[in-house]
């Protein structure tokens, strides 16, 4: 069964989110007081509504209670982001996911019930300038506080060893779990160990701690 999200508020955020969303199989519901951003998504979308989603009853006609995960999207006004996720607290619904400009806001969404605040500004920032530093990593995701996602190409004094020789798990703290032969080649889940890493590679892990990171930027 897919899952089923309700995105509240619709800028170039809100509206790219729940695009993609729906692409990847998940089931939207979309919120926002500007008739024109209701218009741009309805075709996109299981369901747009058009209406003040600090109002508990709006919530409640459009069926958020339903979802399994919010998206509340307002960053820039504190008060409109405290009231929904007060809102979806009542609702019951069990994961909300905030977006926010201010670690002064973060912890105040945090301590009001958000069970994540995003601040993407940070996240591209850190992105980009990783990449702009070292092209051997293309992307890093941090998907909470403990772990980040990472895409990453070898460095050179890797080239030549096998995945299972250079042992990420216990050197580096990172899971392999995916693999690319080159950046046009099909993504695979089934990362063969006895694999001798080419220049060209792209690997994909999980890691909880920034020793990975290090390593990359300083070769």
């Amino acid at each position: 069964m897919a899952q089923k999200f309700a995105i509240l508020g619709l800028g170039i955020f809100g509206t790219q989110l729940a695009r993609t969303l729906v692409e990847n199989g998940c089931e939207v519901i979309a919120v926002d007081g500007e008739m024109d951003n209701i218009e741009g998504i309805a075709d996109d979308v299981h369901l747009a509504v058009q209406g003040d989603f600090t109002r508990l009853d709006v919530l409640v006609e459009a069926g958020v209670a339903e979802c399994d995960i919010a998206i509340v999207t307002a960053g820039e006004k504190l008060e409109t982001s405290v009231l929904s996720i007060m809102n979806l607290q009542e609702l019951g619904v069990k994961k909300i996911i905030a977006k926010t400009r201010s670690l002064a806001y973060k912890e105040v969404l945090e301590r009001v019930g958000a069970t994540r605040v995003i601040i993407p500004e940070l996240d591209v920032a850190r992105i980009y300038g990783n990449q702009m530093t070292n092209p051997n990593l293309h992307n890093i995701l941090r998907l909470d506080e403990e772990y980040n996602f990472i895409e990453f190409q070898p460095i050179q004094k890797w080239v030549g060893r096998t995945i299972d020789q250079l042992d990420f798990r216990q050197r580096y703290g990172v899971n392999i779990i995916a693999f690319k032969a080159s950046e046009d080649a099909r993504l695979s889940i089934h990362v063969n160990p006895n694999h001798r890493l080419e220049a060209g590679n792209i690997l994909f892990g999980l890691t909880d701690n920034d020793r990975f990171e290090q390593e990359i930027l300083h070769n």
